[in-house]
């Protein structure tokens, strides 16, 4: 539970293990980008696995690996804020 004195900014904090792995799980279709309040970083992940699925099949792959990459990014600190300009919480 959060406690009393905790600003509005600090419960509005994005932890950086769910991002990462929403990033390695789900990063082909930008999950971890609409978790990070990035939708336009998010929708363009999802739209490109969509027609590289659709359209070329294996280079789908391309972004899953995009995902892993900023999940990977998102766990050693380099990605360090969200789509708010509010600091990501590092574990």
């Amino acid at each position: 539970m959060r406690s009393a004195g905790q600003s509005r900014r600090d419960r509005e904090r994005r932890n950086a293990l769910v991002a990462t792995f929403l990033a390695i799980v789900g990063g082909g279709l930008g999950l971890h980008s609409f978790y990070l309040r990035r939708p336009l970083r998010g929708i363009a992940q999802a739209s490109l696995t969509v027609l590289a699925v659709w359209q070329f099949g294996l280079v789908g792959l391309l972004a899953a690996a995009w995902g892993v990459f900023e999940g990977i990014r998102i766990l050693h600190g380099k990605d360090r804020i969200d789509g708010k300009r509010i600091p990501i919480a590092q574990p």
